[in-house]
């Protein structure tokens, strides 16, 4: 094909392109998270459905073991961002508004139990 032709080519391409619609960019919003099985390997839970709600709820429930869990990543049509932390911090938050405080009684009782078996270690180790 000769340089004139190829030219006559790539405008008439250039032409037939600015007719067409222009196609909205599909934006999308998901969270991956990956599981780790030790020797068994690791394993990426994507739900395009689920939402940092659900994330939440999930490792609340403990369908997710927290102990488990490599990394949280929050993908959008922008970009990935490593969302771990913040999810942890948010499900930490949430158990412990839940918890009751311990009794100053049942304070004072754990913490004599807890001397009684720090004592008894050391006299082991002697």
């Amino acid at each position: 094909m000769n340089p004139s032709r190829r030219q006559h080519l790539g405008r008439r391409i250039c032409a037939d392109l600015d007719g067409m619609p222009t196609a909205k960019a599909k934006t999308f919003d998901y969270f991956v998270v990956m599981l780790r099985y030790g020797r068994r390997g690791l394993e990426a839970v994507v739900d395009p459905e689920i939402t940092r709600r659900e994330v939440v709820s999930r490792i609340l429930t403990l369908e997710y073991n927290p102990e488990q869990i490599a990394f949280v990543h929050h993908v959008t049509s922008a970009g990935v961002e490593d969302v771990t932390f913040a999810i942890i911090a948010e499900c930490a938050r949430i158990a412990l508004e839940g918890a009751e405080p311990m009794p100053p009684s049942d304070r004072l009782a754990a913490l004599h139990d807890h001397a009684q078996d720090e004592r008894k270690n050391w006299e082991r180790a002697q």
